[in-house]
């Protein structure tokens, strides 16, 4: 069992080899882990401007759209996954771990449903929003007669089709969001699916794309939906945002505050069954929540 007191971890000839060993994994977990929740108490109020009007939300939608577009030119699969390895220079070599980490989430997807006491053969329509290339989309395909995958990115949805038809998948249906028309257009489903992706639009759009999707969803459906909910000195204002966003040069990561969307959802009759801190943002200057609902 390793046993080391600081400065011996510092020094340690492999540094990285020993964070990732599992035996310090074992040691470690309670004492990091604890203190990583207690900084929960610790947390100021976000200010966040979650409201706007529709010409700005039509100007941050459009950015949001450009950007998206070009990532599924130059780096679409790292775009979803951001690990070197699924990088456009190297992706030809890693892409079957690629799409296993789509299966991989699917299983992890069923196992939640199920301790959520949420029965999949009730429900025939899966949506999901922010598809990508379909990596886990087509697993959702195993799961629903019918799927549809949503995405701000026509780059992102033709190599995703692309995938679809490799695969002989022919239950799924893709829809480009280039307007908020088309955010309200979406058609009604039975069961949502959306994680690390909300997260990469300001919170004046998620909070748009969070009511429309519980409006679309139909009584008895169900929902998995991934937000960061907490950013550590974070704020947000539309105008100001809009005045620089241009200028911005790398993916970028909001947050809505949790009250925020507890009262999104049972403004539209959902019923949180979860709602856990996740994973799926790399950073501890964030919380992470997987929020799972139903609807009445």
């Amino acid at each position: 069992m390793v046993d080391l007191n600081a400065s011996e971890i510092l020094s340690h000839p492999n540094l990285e080899t020993l964070l990732n060993s599992d035996e310090f994994y074992k040691k470690a977990r309670n004492i990091v882990g604890r203190k990583i929740l207690y900084e929960n108490q610790l947390h100021d109020k976000n200010d966040v401007e979650y409201e706007c009007s529709p010409e700005e939300f039509s100007k941050i939608l459009k950015h949001i759209e450009s950007v998206w577009t070009e990532y599924g030119v130059t780096e679409p699969h790292w775009s979803v996954v951001s690990t070197s390895a699924f990088k456009a220079k190297v992706i030809d070599q890693n892409l079957k771990a690629f799409h296993g980490s789509g299966r991989n989430e699917f299983i992890n997807l069923k196992r939640l449903l199920d301790r959520t006491h949420i029965d999949p053969a009730s429900l025939k329509v899966a949506l999901e929003y922010g598809c990508g290339v379909g990596r886990v989309t087509r697993w959702l395909a195993e799961l629903f007669p019918k799927v549809y995958g949503v995405d701000i990115s026509v780059n992102h949805l033709k190599l995703a089709q692309s995938y679809f038809d490799q695969e002989s998948v022919t239950n799924i249906e893709t829809i480009p969001i280039t307007s908020a028309q088309a955010i309200d257009d979406l058609p009604n489903y039975d069961f949502l699916y959306s994680k690390i992706v909300l997260q990469h639009n300001p919170p004046p759009v998620i909070y748009l794309i969070l009511n429309r999707l519980c409006e679309k969803l139909n009584s008895g459906g169900a929902g998995v939906l991934q937000i960061p909910t907490y950013r550590q000195n974070y704020a947000f204002k539309a105008s100001d945002y809009i005045a620089s966003m241009n200028e911005i040069n790398s993916m970028e990561m909001h947050a809505l505050p949790q009250p925020v969307i507890f009262d999104v959802l049972a403004r539209h009759g959902c019923q949180c069954r979860e709602a856990s801190r996740d994973h799926l943002v790399a950073t501890m200057d964030f919380v992470s929540t997987t929020f799972v609902f139903v609807k009445a």
